[in-house]
Order: structure tokens, then C-alpha cells, then sequence
């Protein structure tokens, strides 16, 4: 029978995300980010993009893919346009950077761009948008594929999850979220099957491949999916100066790394460019439109979900948290 999984406090599992990538290397405010994200996805149920990833973080932060200290810094800026260089540092914090500036640029000018350059994986995009719709703006994002490690095949790398969010904010109602991947089986999910010693998600990727074999009419949403990533591709990438997707290249200790895929994020003053009816139009979209009325309803429960995790604990399977624990106790590595 599986051990029955600990349960931590919010709290304390913030803390052990931050204490184990300290340890690993990263810069304590770095690691805040990094922590505050996994939490967030934990709190979302998305448990493949929650504590599971801290391991993952500290095994690219030994390889060198990801530079722990690297500070994000402005490197282009227009009116309504803000580039970040991460030097191949955490996403997270560059994000949280160019959001300190976007979000009110955005207010003066009615939408603002915010590209970042040169980062390692950003996981989630719906915490983001979330954050930019809670200041009132649309919030859309988009971050460029990558070939995960343990997702090789006959088909090829298995994985360019290519993820894309969007977040309206509503008047009466917590911001709605919409935050999806371009692949069957998340990225997250290919890492740590990798990271555990198995090859891929088998089950997923048999369901898959038998609906293709059974349905023909899946290639013509096949060859849909296929355009939209690559729109992805050509707004996240190409406008991040990254390269085009490729297999991840083997690093020290047999370590997998993977190509820097900065996020590229979109703000839109809803109300300068809808006008101040915007709010009632959108509720009314909401309910007229197939599929609206059960996206609120799913939110809803989300944000139920979240308050009952917070009440509870997160939980996490004995195995992990003592990898957590390990890994905070090891001594940083010298600067």
C-alpha cells in the first residue's frame, strides 16, 4: 500500500521550496519567486508544477543551465514595449520584474507588451495573467516549446508544451483564468516522469495515439493545434530571441538541458480600448457563448478549491518531502 502523503501548511511548504533552492544556489529573492509559483500551483491542484518541480530546479541549477544569481535587468524600452534580459536566470523573477513595470505603463497607454529574453522555464503562465488581471488588465501570455527530457519516441520529442494564458478581470467575481498547453501530456509532467526514472507518461500517450488510429477527423485538429503553436512559437520565440525548439543537450552528471524559452506577456486596459461598459459585455460573453457558463463554474470552484487546500495543507508524498528536506540541508554552493 502507498504511504499516506504528509500534509504542510502553506507556510511550510513555502519555506522548504525556498530553503532547498537556496541551497542549491539560487539568490534568496530568486528563490522567493520561484517558490511563491510552485505554491500557487499546488494550491491549483497542478501538483507536476507545484513542490515536484523544486528537485528539478536544483538538479538544472547544478548542471548550469539555470543561473541562480543572474539579475533580470531592462534592456529595450518603448512607450508601450518592455524587453527583459534574464541571462539565463530564473523566468520568475524576470517576469516579476517587467510586470513592476508593464502593469502601469500599461495603464497610461492602454496596453503594453513585455518580452523576456534568455530564461529558463517559466512553468505556469496563469499565476501572471492572474496578477495582471487583479490590477484590472487583460492579461494574455504566451511562451515558446521546448523538447522535454523522457518524452523520446518514434515520433520524435514528444513534448513542446508551448503553454498560453489568459486572465479577464470581472467586477463581481475573482479574475477568470484560462491557462492551457499546447500538448496532451504538460511538460511538467514529461520532466518528472524523467526526473523519477520513467521514460513518459505511457498511459496518456497511449490514449493518444489510439484516438489518432480510431478518428480521422483528428488530423484536421491536428494540423489547428499545429498553427497555433506555431503562432506561439513566432510571438514567444522569435520576439525573445530564442532559438527554434531543439532537444534538450546533455549537461553534467547526465543532467538534460533544456533550451532558455522566454514567456512574452500582453496588457490591455480593458476600459481604454472597450470602454466602461466593458465589464457588463463581458459577463453577457460569458453567458451567451458556448462553454462560458461551465469555464465560470469550473473558476469558481477553483477558487474553493484554493481556500480548502490553505485550510488542509498541501500534500505531498513522503518520498518527496524528504527530498525536499535533503536538499535543504546542503550547503549552498560558493559564490
Amino acid at each position: 500500500m502507498a504511504d499516506e502523503p504528509v500534509r504542510l501548511s502553506v507556510d511550510d511548504a513555502f519555506r522548504l521550496a525556498r530553503d532547498a533552492l537556496i541551497a542549491a544556489g539560487a539568490a534568496p529573492r530568486h528563490a522567493d519567486r520561484v517558490a511563491e509559483a510552485v505554491i500557487a500551483a499546488e494550491l491549483d491542484s497542478r501538483s507536476s508544477q507545484g513542490l515536484a518541480q523544486i528537485p528539478v530546479y536544483a538538479d538544472q541549477l547544478a548542471a548550469g543551465e539555470i543561473d541562480g544569481r543572474a539579475m533580470p535587468e531592462i534592456v529595450q524600452r518603448a512607450p508601450s514595449a518592455i524587453t527583459i534580459d534574464a541571462h539565463s536566470g530564473f523566468a520568475h523573477a524576470a517576469i516579476d520584474l517587467g510586470l513592476g513595470e508593464a502593469v502601469p505603463c500599461a495603464a497610461i497607454t492602454g496596453c503594453c507588451v513585455l518580452a523576456v529574453a534568455h530564461a529558463c522555464r517559466a512553468g505556469r503562465l496563469g499565476p501572471y495573467v492572474e496578477r495582471i488581471a487583479e490590477s484590472g488588465q487583460i492579461g494574455l501570455a504566451f511562451a515558446g516549446g521546448s523538447a522535454a527530457p523522457g518524452m523520446r519516441g518514434e515520433r520524435g520529442p514528444g513534448t513542446d508544451s508551448r503553454p498560453l494564458a489568459l486572465a479577464v478581470p470581472r467586477s463581481n467575481a475573482p479574475p477568470l483564468v484560462i491557462d492551457l498547453s499546447m500538448t496532451t501530456v504538460a511538460q511538467g509532467h514529461a520532466m518528472l516522469a524523467a526526473q523519477y526514472g520513467e521514460t513518459a507518461p505511457q498511459r496518456e500517450l497511449t490514449d493518444v495515439q489510439a484516438g489518432q488510429a480510431a478518428d480521422a477527423r483528428i488530423g484536421g485538429a491536428a494540423q489547428q493545434g499545429a498553427a497555433l503553436s506555431l503562432v506561439i512559437e513566432i510571438v514567444a520565440a522569435a520576439l525573445t530571441a530564442r532559438v527554434a525548439p531543439v532537444a534538450a543537450s546533455a549537461g553534467p552528471d547526465g543532467v538534460e538541458l533544456m533550451p532558455e524559452s522566454g514567456p512574452v506577456l500582453f496588457l490591455i486596459d480593458p476600459n481604454r480600448l472597450g470602454g466602461e461598459d466593458f465589464g457588463p459585455r463581458l459577463e453577457s460573453l460569458l453567458q451567451t457563448v458556448p462553454g462560458g457558463s461551465a469555464v465560470c463554474r469550473q473558476a469558481a470552484r477553483s477558487e474553493a478549491a484554493r481556500e480548502s487546500v490553505r485550510r488542509q495543507g498541501i500534500a505531498v508524498s513522503a518520498e518527496l518531502e524528504a527530498r525536499l528536506r535533503t536538499l535543504t540541508s546542503r550547503s549552498a554552493p560558493a559564490e
